[in-house]
């Protein structure tokens, strides 16, 4: 015959059961509704008709920025023109795949900000928002002299203005950067506010960022991640863009050719991945 205490254990074990089950349930919920949340981020810009592809030049060839930044320019400008295309622009990281490229800002007049204050920088050919569909909440895009370096503007994603400048309008504003020596006490004028773009994952927010034309990188950028807006489906346009780059630069490659529909699905897939180690995590400590 059983005794009390067994069945007292019995009750005890019967409950914990139960309590598992009920997280478990709870746990594969919550998996589900973040997952949701996920699939409705907007990134930023348009992936639909965008083909990417990374270029790297022979850096024995390249050793100095004007080289590199005139391949880059030339290159997206011809892409540009190709049957099919209605734009094409580089940048030196991609949105929702990387950021790290990153350092600090002053902005005279305006109080200290935190120490921990960093802002990405990215340096893009000129049709770049236009390319992305990535719209301008104030201010305007850059003028040739600008793209040219003639005069040194920058265009800020929404985070930066409202980490800085709170409530206040940035276009007009000069920043500095507080970065190595060739990039030290250089001044930029804000000459726009972009749309915020997700830069490290679909799960991660946006952080304050800075468009810079690549005519004002001082070092060399022998790789960059070139994207085409195209009218035709996007993988018809490779040949013809492998083509245009050969023409330029025999020794140039080219890699990692996706659609930005497919580098959107593979951020899909490691915020996924963050959010199921998370709750699994937490499901372990219970």
């Amino acid at each position: 015959f059983p005794t009390r205490r067994s069945s007292d254990l019995r009750k005890v074990l019967v409950a914990l059961q139960a309590a598992c089950a009920l997280t478990l349930v709870c746990t594969s919920f919550e998996l589900i509704q973040s997952f949701q949340n996920l699939m409705r981020v907007n990134p930023g810009f348009d992936a639909s008709h965008l083909l990417t592809l990374h270029v790297a030049l022979p850096e024995s060839r390249y050793k100095e920025a004007a080289l590199c930044n005139h391949f880059f320019a030339s290159l997206t400008d011809r892409l540009g023109h190709l049957p099919g295309v209605d734009g094409a622009a580089s940048i030196n990281m991609l949105p929702v795949q990387a950021a790290g490229y990153n350092g600090d800002v002053q902005v005279p007049g305006l109080p200290p900000h935190s120490p921990a204050f960093f802002a990405e920088y990215r340096w893009i050919t000129g049709d770049y928002f236009r390319t992305m569909h990535i719209a301008l909440v104030r201010g305007r895009n850059f003028l040739p002299d600008e793209l040219s370096g003639g005069h040194r503007a920058v265009i800020i994603n929404q985070t930066m203005a409202r980490a800085l400048w709170r409530d206040r309008d940035p276009t007009g504003w000069s920043i500095e950067l507080n970065e190595s020596d060739v990039l030290r006490n250089v001044s930029y004028t804000v000459i726009g506010v972009a749309q915020d773009v997700r830069q490290s994952g679909l799960d991660v927010p946006a952080r304050s960022e800075i468009e810079f034309p690549l005519s004002t990188m001082p070092e060399p950028l022998t790789n960059q991640v070139v994207a085409i807006r195209t009218l035709l489906p996007e993988l018809t346009t490779v040949a013809a863009v492998r083509q245009e780059v050969r023409r330029l630069e025999p020794g140039a490659a080219v890699f990692d050719v996706n659609t930005m529909q497919k580098v959107l699905m593979s951020s899909y897939s490691v915020s996924y991945t963050r959010i199921l180690s998370l709750l699994l995590s937490s499901f372990a400590i219970l």
